[in-house]
């Protein structure tokens, strides 16, 4: 599934990453992952492959830690495409943009990172 390849592909650069939500106890650096699947591609004969959108959030303590992990994860991500990772095989990796902040209450900087995924197997 492409969760588990996700999951997978940013563990590796960031060790506390976490499919959907995470702990509230959680420290940083850390990454919070998720999936949302689209309609899929058809033709005459089904189904051509799958379309996800892929929201990926990576929060530290200072704006260069998480400028630096952004451009480690994005890199990661966009090189799966023509890639089989976990049973996942990924056609196209399109980079959407991303949404920089910063939260007052916890004083950790954030960016959220979007893409639109297309494999041929779930």
């Amino acid at each position: 599934m492409i969760t588990e390849a996700i999951q997978t592909t940013v563990g590796a650069i960031i060790t506390n990453t976490y499919v959907t939500i995470g702990d509230e106890e959680i420290a940083a650096p850390f990454c919070v992952h998720s999936e949302q699947e689209l309609p899929p591609n058809l033709l005459k004969e089904g189904v051509h492959s799958f379309n996800y959108a892929v929201e990926i959030m990576i929060v530290d303590t200072l704006p260069d830690n998480v400028k630096t992990k952004v451009d480690l994860v994005r890199a990661a991500i966009e090189a799966l495409a023509g890639t089989t990772v976990n049973s996942t095989q990924f056609l196209a990796v399109n980079y959407e943009g991303d949404d920089p902040g910063f939260d007052q209450e916890s004083r950790l900087y954030g960016n959220n990172l979007r893409f639109m995924i297309e494999t041929k197997t779930r």
